[in-house]
């Protein structure tokens, strides 16, 4: 059977996560798989062996142009949507598909834009007459518009598995609805094999729900420090390196508010890696200070313990459901608090070191069973068609 996994990003390690531990399993499992992604060609160049295809949604200037036009003349036509469809018509690795997966991450959010992702979902469905699933992924928060066109399309999806305890709760009303784990769990876990002192810190600019950047930088700052202060080297890098992310800019910032005979602790890691590069290097570390919610299951699936910057509800709902809760802070968290946390975390290192493998291969057998629904319910979609 050949399915077709939409809406992926594959330039951020951590949304390349969700989409290759999918992909992976669907190829053990016989499937031919084809991926729809943002910025196509530099994805080809570093994946080459990934059979991708472009998102419908890259338009070209033409187009830009056209949508630009028709939004300042008030048009009635939906540019946006025709050459959505198009692009989907003329693209024939995505013919004669079986099924639509439109993989987790954080688009179903309206700091992300919503619309067009799923009116392309529900669009390569049309095209195929196939079944529409939504693999693992969070929802919220959402405008009203954005609400509205969620309405509008979740009852197309034969399965719309959510992956966290907010989201089930906000669309749980509906009968397709189901909560599963983060997909990223599909992955099979590593070991650690840290035998250095040193700390991987990832970070990121959030300027969403009122954020404040500056008390955000000393309250990294504070955390760096306690590393240090135990003699810690620290390393700055993150799961969106390079291609436009400006990780390492914020991570820049922050490295000056030390002094430069401090800052002689202090790497930065700018590289681009691919996945499965970057998996293996994470296992180096002693533990990861993670902003962003992949860097830190990355991280433990390579069997390194991680301490949480929360800066949307899916980072500690996440650790919630790891029953680690209490190593999931805020994004603004009151910065006492946050240094009580921390130096619980590094109290109980050992200890967490100790139980994290079992928390993971736990999270692994989940991530297998909600797949195994998904097949069940796909295979039975094609015994009754």
């Amino acid at each position: 059977m050949k399915i077709a996994i939409i809406n992926a990003y594959v330039l951020n390690n951590g949304d390349a996560a969700l989409s290759f531990a999918l992909y992976e399993r669907l190829c053990t499992e016989g499937y031919e798989v084809v991926i729809s992604t943002t910025n196509y060609k530099r994805v080809c160049e570093i994946y080459p062996q990934v059979p991708f295809v472009k998102a419908p949604y890259e338009y070209s200037a033409l187009e830009h142009f056209c949508m630009r036009v028709r939004n300042k003349l008030k048009l009635s036509i939906d540019f946006e949507k025709l050459f959505i469809k198009w692009h989907l018509m003329l693209e024939k690795r995505l013919h004669h598909l079986d099924g639509v997966i439109s993989v987790g991450g954080g688009y179903i959010n309206s700091y992300y834009g919503v619309e067009a992702k799923l009116f392309a979902a529900e669009t390569l469905r049309c095209l195929n007459h196939c079944p529409l699933f939504m693999y693992s992924q969070s929802v919220g928060p959402l405008s009203q518009k954005d609400r509205r066109d969620l309405e509008h399309y979740i009852g197309s999806y034969e399965l719309f598995m959510v992956r966290d305890r907010i989201s089930y709760e906000r669309c749980k009303n509906y009968s397709n609805v189901i909560m599963t784990n983060d997909s990223a769990f599909l992955l099979d876990p590593m070991n650690g094999k840290a035998n250095k002192k040193i700390v991987a810190v990832s970070v990121r600019s959030w300027s969403a729900d009122g954020r404040n950047s500056d008390w955000y930088s000393q309250l990294v700052e504070v955390l760096v420090r306690k590393c240090m202060e135990q003699g810690y080297e620290i390393e700055f890098i993150s799961t969106c390196q390079g291609e436009g992310h400006s990780d390492h800019l914020v991570a820049q910032e922050i490295k000056k508010r030390f002094s430069i005979e401090e800052q002689k602790q202090i790497r930065m890691d700018k590289n681009t890696y691919p996945l499965n590069v970057l998996r293996e290097k994470l296992r180096d570390y002693e533990f990861i200070i993670g902003t962003r919610l992949h860097m830190c299951i990355l991280g433990m699936l390579s069997g390194t313990p991680a301490f949480n910057i929360s800066y949307e509800e899916k980072g500690k709902e996440c650790f919630r459901y790891l029953e680690m809760e209490q190593y999931s802070i805020d994004y603004n968290e009151e910065i006492g608090y946050a240094e009580i946390a921390f130096t619980n975390f590094m109290k109980n290192l050992g200890k967490i070191q100790e139980e994290l493998p079992a928390k993971i291969r736990k999270a692994h057998q989940e991530a297998v069973a909600c797949f195994l629904l998904w097949k069940k319910k796909m295979e039975e979609h094609c015994e009754h068609n």
